[in-house]
C-alpha cells in the first residue's frame, strides 16, 4: 500500500473498466473491445479522448473533464522542480494517511460508484436487434415477417427435444431466440454474436427468465489466439468454445459477404467447434442490394456445395426444410 496515493489502482480501474464503458455508452464499443486486446494498456487517456465524439463530449462535459483535466496536470506536475514534486507528494501522503484518510476514501469510491451507476449504457438499437421481431417487410428487404419463423422454430425445438444436448454454441444468436429454446431443454448454452446492440437484448432476456446462456460478443470465424498476459496467448475460438451441440442459423451468407470466406472454409470451422452435432442453416447468397458485393468465387454456393462441404467432416448428414423454401437444415453427426 502507498501513503501518497488515495487507491493504487485507480488507473487500472479507469482503464480497463470505467473508460471502456465511457466508449460503449457513446456508442463506440467496437473500440473498446479491440483496445481491451492490450492487456497492458487497456483504454489509455489519449485513447479514450481520441475515441469520444463531439456528441458526448458536449452531453457529459464533467466525464470529459475528469479525463482531460488530471492528464494536463500530471503533464505539468513532470515538468515542476523535483523539490516541488517532493513538497506535493508530501502532502499528499499526509493527506491519504492522516486521520481522516478513510472518509477521504470511501468518498473517492463513491464517486466512482456514482459515475458508474448514473452512466446509461444503451445497446439496443441496432438494426439486427429487430430481426426477428419486425412485421415490415421491407425492413430487411426481405419476404420474411415474424410469423414466418414459426416452421423454422419447430423444427429447431423438435430437434433439440431429441438430442437433448447438455451444452450448446448458437453462432450468430442475434437476440437469443434459438438459444433460448436449448436453454429451455436444459442445455447450458453459449451465445456468440458480433452485433452488441442484439446480444444486449440477448443478455437482457435470459437474465430475466433466468435462462442458463452465457451471450459473448466473439466472431468465431476469427480463429487466431489472442495476447495474454504474462505472454500467454488466449485460447483461440476454436479451443475454448467447443460444445456438443453447434447451431448456426441463419449466418453462413453472413460470413461469406462480410467475412470473404469460402464454405468449405466455413464448414471446417464449425466442424472443429462441434463435438458431436452441427445444425446449419442453408441460406442463398446475400444479394447486392441488401449490402453483399458480389465475388463470384465465393458467392455462387449452392445448398448441395454446403451438404457436399459438410459430408467431409460428418457421419452423418440430414437435409430438413426451413422456411423460405430454398431455404435447408443440416442436421450434421460426428457419431459417438
Amino acid at each position: 500500500m502507498r501513503d501518497d496515493i488515495l487507491w493504487a489502482p485507480y488507473q487500472q480501474f479507469c482503464n480497463f473498466f470505467l473508460f471502456p464503458l465511457y466508449l460503449y455508452a457513446a456508442g463506440r464499443d467496437r473500440v473498446a473491445r479491440w483496445l481491451l486486446r492490450d492487456y497492458l494498456g487497456g483504454v489509455t487517456d489519449d485513447d479514450l479522448l481520441a475515441a469520444l465524439p463531439i456528441s458526448f463530449r458536449l452531453l457529459h462535459p464533467q466525464r470529459t473533464l475528469g479525463v482531460a483535466a488530471p492528464r494536463l496536470l500530471g503533464k505539468l506536475f513532470e515538468h515542476l522542480p523535483a523539490d516541488l514534486q517532493d513538497r506535493f507528494l508530501s502532502i499528499s501522503k499526509v493527506a491519504n494517511s492522516g486521520p481522516g484518510s478513510a472518509k477521504l476514501k470511501i468518498r473517492f469510491l463513491e464517486s466512482l460508484r456514482n459515475k458508474i451507476d448514473h452512466l446509461k449504457v444503451t445497446l439496443g438499437r441496432s438494426p439486427w436487434a429487430r430481426y426477428y421481431g419486425t412485421a415490415d417487410k421491407n425492413y430487411f428487404q426481405t419476404e420474411l415477417s415474424p410469423g414466418d419463423w414459426q416452421q423454422k422454430q419447430e423444427a429447431v425445438e423438435n430437434l433439440l427435444t431429441e438430442i437433448l444436448p447438455k451444452n450448446v454454441l448458437d453462432v450468430g444468436a442475434n437476440t437469443g431466440q434459438y438459444s433460448a429454446l436449448a436453454a429451455a431443454k436444459g442445455a447450458r448454452v453459449t451465445a456468440c454474436e458480433t452485433d452488441v446492440g442484439a446480444l444486449a437484448l440477448c443478455h437482457g432476456h435470459a437474465k430475466k427468465n433466468g435462462w442458463n446462456i452465457l451471450p459473448l460478443a466473439v466472431n468465431v470465424f476469427s480463429a487466431s489466439p489472442t495476447p495474454g498476459r504474462g505472454g500467454v496467448p488466449c485460447p483461440a475460438p476454436l479451443d475454448r468454445l467447443r460444445s456438443d451441440f453447434v447451431m448456426g442459423l441463419a449466418v453462413i451468407h453472413h460470413v461469406v459477404a462480410i467475412q470473404r470466406m469460402p464454405i468449405a472454409r466455413i464448414s471446417e470451422i464449425f466442424t472443429a467447434l462441434s463435438n458431436r452435432w452441427l445444425l446449419l442453416e442453408y441460406v442463398p447468397p446475400l444479394k447486392p442490394k441488401i449490402g453483399a458485393s458480389v465475388v463470384p468465387s465465393l458467392d455462387d454456393y449452392t445448398a448441395e456445395d454446403l451438404e457436399a462441404c459438410l459430408k467431409q467432416n460428418f457421419h452423418c448428414v440430414s437435409c430438413l426444410p426451413s422456411y423460405p423454401d430454398e431455404r435447408k437444415l443440416f442436421l450434421c453427426d460426428k457419431g459417438s
